[in-house]
């Protein structure tokens, strides 16, 4: 049975389910998207207090709502995701409201399909600091709360056009690409300090219901043969593998990536 109050639909948690992240503090940047919301709710179905942020307000109270409705210990805050001093302000008061943060989750956005040719500079430019620039700070304002005798884990999303392309997302490849590189680059540099940063990259839903369309006149075979033969991927399996590797089950991994992409590499 689903609860529902409002306009918010949630699952309760299945009986017996691991409590992997009982007393600790998470951090779910990106946290009104689909995937964002779905990791949020798996954080706190484990035991997690976690604090949301996204720039979007409506969206993300009903993130919160949604944690709220299954009794978990919740709270938002809308930040700039481009301005490092407001980033830094909301990790701050997450660590003074519930503590210190061990896990933080970075959810990008997406750009959609376009033909390459149709990318204006501006849109292009915008689209590479919004999505470079906001998982970087993010990243930076919670380091000196991950970095603690005790350990901290870092998990990035990435669209699986940055691991290994997909058509009419030049966009999203460039984007997640480099923040492939990123994630791997701080697994060497900070695994001597008990932080380990992974990722998982997956066929994002772009925000809506629907499937995004493509652009006129684009080759569906060529989006079909970019696309693994088990996808779509519901947010809550992205989710999974989120936590999984935030959770100490995945204690001796870092600097991995971990393909929920629907088979797109078989």
């Amino acid at each position: 049975m689903w609860k529902k109050e409002g306009a918010v639909q949630v699952q309760p948690p299945v009986a017996g389910v691991a409590r992997r992240f009982e007393g600790r503090v998470a951090l779910v940047v990106g946290a009104a998207s689909p995937v964002g919301r779905a990791t949020a709710v798996r954080l706190a179905t484990e035991g997690a207090a976690v604090a949301c942020i996204d720039p979007e307000p409506e969206a993300l109270g009903e993130t919160v709502e949604a944690l709220r409705i299954l009794g978990g210990r919740a709270t938002s805050l809308r930040s700039d995701p481009m301005d490092g001093e407001s980033v830094g302000r909301a990790v701050d008061q997450v660590a003074n409201e519930l503590g210190r943060p061990s896990v933080l989750c970075v959810v990008p956005g997406t750009s959609g399909y376009a033909h390459t040719l149709d990318i204006g500079r501006a849109q292009w430019d915008r689209a590479l600091a919004e999505g470079l620039r906001g998982p970087f700070l993010a990243i930076q304002a919670a380091l000196p709360y991950l970095q603690h005798p005790q350990g901290g884990s870092v998990v990035v999303v990435l669209h699986a056009a940055g691991f290994g392309g997909s058509a009419y997302r030049a966009v999203d490849a460039a984007v997640h690409g480099g923040l492939l590189s990123l994630s791997r680059s701080l697994a060497a540099e900070l695994a001597g300090r008990k932080v380990r940063v992974n990722a998982v990259a997956a066929e994002l839903p772009d925000g809506g219901p629907e499937e995004p369309s493509l652009p006129v006149g684009a080759d569906p075979r060529a989006v079909a043969r970019s696309r693994g033969p088990f996808g779509p991927v519901p947010p809550d399996l992205v989710a999974a593998a989120v936590v999984f590797l935030a959770s100490e089950d995945a204690a001796a991994t870092s600097g991995a990536v971990l393909r929920v992409d629907g088979g797109q590499s078989l």
